[in-house]
């Protein structure tokens, strides 16, 4: 997708990602800032997720400073389907 942004000229280039970038938390922290380099347990089985975000947003990067190309990036965390109001 970022070969074809690239190709095509496109003006800006949106990668969603996620909260799970950040591994598993510290229980102290009460915000987690986009600074924070996160802590992923490479021997867990769920671990490949977070990887490939991480991945996702390196590549990102490397493509915004090599090529130019806008890049904007959303960590999504904890989103759900539909609203349910309980009445």
């Amino acid at each position: 997708m970022l070969d074809l942004a690239k190709n095509n000229r496109a003006d800006k280039f949106l990668f969603i990602s996620s909260g799970a970038v950040y591994g598993t938390l510290d229980n102290s922290l009460s915000k987690v800032r986009e600074d924070y380099t996160g802590n992923v347990d490479i021997t867990n089985v769920r671990s490949c997720y977070a990887e490939s975000k991480r991945i996702g947003e390196t590549m990102c990067i490397c493509w915004s400073h090599q090529y130019n190309l806008h890049v904007n990036m959303l960590r999504l965390s904890h989103t759900y389907g539909p609203v349910y109001r309980i009445k």
